[in-house]
Parts: C-alpha cells; sequence; structure tokens
C-alpha cells in the first residue's frame, strides 16, 4: 500500500528555501521513495506526512505491523561528511548544522501515535549525484539504473557522521535496512490514524 507521492510537497511550499533547493530535496525524496515502494506489497509506505502538533512533515514513513520508520532525504553535493561536536563537515568545510526536526517528528509520533506503537529511530538517507550534478537513480530493490556516480563521489558517512535524532545511512544501504524493518502486515488502525496526516 503506498499513500501519497514522493517530493510532491516541496513543490507546494515556496517558503522552503530556495527553488534549487526544493528541486535538490524532491530528487532524494524520489530516489528513496523508488526504494521504499517495492516494498508496497509488505507494509503500508506513506510519503510527505505532517508532523502532529508542528509545521514540519517528515519525508516518509514505512509501517510495518504496529511498528513505524521514520525517513528523512537529503541530496547532498558529493563529498566525504562527518562530524564532530554537533558540527557537520564536508570534507574541511564546514556545513550548517542540521536542524532538530527528525528528532521533533520522533517524539511527535511517539507520542501522536501512544504506546501501541513502536516509532523506531528514524533514518536519513544521504543520496548524492555524480560531480556532473547526474542523480544516483535506484529502483525499488535498490538496484543502480542508468549512469550512477562512481563510488568515490557518493556522499558516504564517516563513522562519526551523528545527525540529531536520526540514524545517517547512504542510498545504496536504504533497501537492506527497510527490508531487515518488514515483519507483520501493517495494523489497518495505526494506517488509519496516519491517513489524516498525508499533506
Amino acid at each position: 500500500m503506498i499513500y501519497g507521492i514522493p517530493g510532491r510537497g516541496l513543490g507546494q511550499h515556496t517558503h522552503y528555501g530556495t527553488a534549487a533547493t526544493r528541486a535538490a530535496g524532491a530528487v532524494g525524496e524520489r530516489l528513496t521513495g523508488a526504494v521504499l515502494n517495492g516494498f508496497a506489497d509488505r507494509a503500508a509506505i506513506f510519503h510527505d506526512l505532517r508532523v502532529p502538533g508542528h509545521t514540519i512533515n517528515i519525508d516518509h514513513a514505512v509501517l510495518a505491523g504496529s511498528r513505524l520508520l521514520l525517513i528523512d532525504s537529503k541530496l547532498w553535493q558529493a563529498g566525504r561528511y562527518w562530524s564532530v561536536g554537533g558540527a557537520l563537515y564536508r570534507g574541511t568545510t564546514r556545513r550548517d548544522t542540521p536542524s532538530k526536526a527528525v528528532a521533533m517528528a520522533h517524539e511527535a509520533f511517539s507520542r501522536y501515535l501512544g504506546p501501541s506503537v513502536t516509532v523506531v529511530r528514524p533514518l536519513v538517507v544521504l543520496w548524492s549525484g555524480s560531480q556532473a550534478g547526474r542523480p544516483l537513480v535506484v529502483d525499488q530493490f535498490g538496484r543502480p539504473l542508468g549512469v550512477t556516480a562512481p563510488f568515490e563521489y557518493t556522499a558516504r558517512p564517516f563513522l562519526h557522521l551523528s545527525y540529531p535524532g536520526g540514524k545517517a545511512i547512504t542510498g545504496n544501504k536504504l533497501h537492506p535496512r527497510v527490508k531487515r524493518f518488514i515483519g507483520p502486515p501493517p495494523h489497518h488502525g495505526v494506517v488509519g490514524d496516519l491517513l489524516p496526516l498525508l499533506t
């Protein structure tokens, strides 16, 4: 079951960043969506959910049984990313500190859904294109399609990359992570609780 369209919300929120950052964000969400939609026969896949009690959204959610996995997608410039003391770097260049939106979403969904639903630690999926700016494209099984980024240009985190409230992984690790998460069929009552949050 698939609910929502990945990347659609960024086209509706013109107050978020520049047109270029919104377009890049939408590409990242579509890449993640292509992987997640491959699990729609075994889980409920949601794209672009409003975070309860906040004005922000979470890009994706996967519901298996009564367990919910929240996922945020990022399309970052190719390079090596690492963090120390809360500061984020690409190579030797310091970047903007990541927002706490993922942590807020985790807490808000846990509170909204109550103790009968386990909201696991969210994933932050980092995608990157080649230096020429062509996106890394995968199908729903995580296999590369078309032009892919050379390995040395992918946005893979160092061991010490931390992200507030979530676990940062690269796009090529998303499929096996979600595959391990999938379990019993999605609980219909929880699906009903999440549907009003679709944007």
